[in-house]
């Protein structure tokens, strides 16, 4: 137990390689035990420890089967970018203020944490939270100590919220004295109450002794950002709406430093109160994760017109490439340079925190600059191998968006593994808690 314990806390090896481990040490120690010198001195590790079928009883465990569905049911969600969907709807919620940040998002995961287990839900959380804390200037520290604490709380609304709620469950279904099964809402009433009140305490009390400071650059995570260009495409949506009530540009999170209408420019805080109309071109800074938002959006195109055409990025793979030709780019114009000619890919941003020409086409490139293109995936290896040019990174999206509804309905329609076997045998030590022989249970 010691070992095992070091080993956990240190992690000199992976913790499945550690859980493993024990697992095969417990159940051989009883073969070592035969040995007759071990005999005749009158030790019997057979009765202390597992037998083989013991030991590994808890592989066909109910509970440990439902906890292991319900982590792949949260990565399922993380993989499909169901969570970061969800967390563009609810940034108009949010605003900037720091009680409707607590009360909606910590909120939404409490729920969600009742129906995916809490762990999973705050793992798939943790990566919007973090934008949107960046977005109405709030640290992550605040908002990140109340989310892992109202997960936990609403961990206790249904018997899946939680790991130890599935094993409670599990295991009384294998007492007969107890005489009844949980149900999926068991503990919803006290849950509800407790949730709520964590709720509120976070709002009133507890967001005044939170930390106030990020340890270890909390600040910043290091979020490479690009001056891109948007049009608004005819039939878009989003004509006739004000700049600043955009849903789109507003829930991705980008900051809008221009909007383009022929020779007008509206520049700053002028350009979130101009109504868009076809055509229109928005200058915005953003990081690459948000360009690949502005990419899957309907309402918006990436522009990219700086070879003299306008096309716009849709299903090709973003890289970032530091541009090293002297000759090439020096002093040049980035429309006037040719990408889509000599490298076949498009150009639709340059890294930068601010704008340094009327248009991002009219942007004088120097060595050493950093361009965000848009490339087909099979031109990937020529363009590593370019020499004008050093791949730096690319950008492939992680979220599956086609299969996005079919994991949310796989979530709503989830329903605990029933445990309704029949009483065992006490005098079988460890039986497993489920087996074909087992039986539906009487309601």
């Amino acid at each position: 137990m010691a070992v095992a314990l070091y080993l956990f806390a240190s992690q000199k090896l992976p913790l499945y390689v550690t859980s493993l481990a024990i697992m095969v040490i417990v159940i051989c120690v009883p073969f070592v035990g035969r040995l007759p010198w071990l005999q005749d001195a009158g030790v019997d590790f057979a009765s202390t420890f597992p037998t083989v079928e013991e030991g590994l009883s808890g592989l066909s465990s109910t509970a440990t089967v439902t906890v292991m569905a319900m982590f792949l049911l949260s990565a399922g969600i993380q993989r499909s970018g169901l969570m970061h969907v969800l967390g563009r709807k609810i940034v108009p919620l949010v605003g900037d203020s720091e009680v409707r940040f607590l009360l909606v998002v910590t909120g939404l995961v409490g729920v969600i944490s009742g129906f995916v287990n809490n762990t999973a839900a705050v793992a798939v959380a943790i990566p919007f939270v973090i934008e949107l804390t960046k977005r109405i200037g709030m640290r992550a520290s605040k908002a990140l100590i109340p989310l892992s604490f109202v997960s936990m709380l609403g961990g206790m609304l249904t018997v899946i919220g939680t790991s130890t709620s599935i094993l409670a469950v599990a295991l009384l279904a294998d007492v007969p004295e107890f005489g009844r099964r949980l149900g999926m809402f068991e503990f919803a009433s006290v849950g509800i109450i407790i949730l709520v009140v964590g709720l509120l305490y976070f709002v009133t009390v507890g967001r005044h002794l939170l930390p106030n400071r990020d340890i270890g650059g909390g600040d910043d995570d290091g979020d490479e950002q690009f001056v891109v260009e948007l049009r608004v495409p005819a039939g878009s949506e989003l004509v006739g709406t004000v700049v600043a009530e955009a849903g789109e540009v507003e829930a991705i999170g980008a900051e809008v430093l221009r909007l383009t209408r022929d020779e007008e420019r509206f520049d700053g805080e002028d350009a979130k109160r101009v109504v868009l109309a076809d055509g229109d071109i928005l200058t915005v800074r953003a990081t690459t994760r948000q360009v690949a938002d502005f990419v899957a959006d309907e309402s918006l195109h990436v522009a990219s017109d700086m070879d003299g055409g306008f096309g716009h990025a849709r299903d090709g793979r973003l890289v970032r490439v530091v541009v090293r030709n002297r000759w090439l780019f020096n002093g040049r114009r980035a429309g006037a340079i040719g990408f889509w000619r000599r490298f076949r890919a498009r150009p639709i941003g340059i890294e930068s925190t601010r704008m340094r020409a009327d248009r991002l086409a009219d942007t004088k490139l120097r060595v050493g600059e950093i361009v965000l293109l848009e490339t087909a995936e099979d031109e990937l290896p020529g363009l590593r191998r370019h020499p004008d040019l050093v791949m730096l990174s690319e950008f492939e999206d992680e979220f599956d968006r086609r299969r996005m509804w079919l994991v949310g309905a796989i979530t709503c329609a989830d329903r605990p593994v029933s445990t309704t076997c029949s009483a065992r045998n006490p005098a079988r030590r460890a039986a497993p808690s489920w087996s074909p022989s087992c039986s539906p249970a009487s309601p």
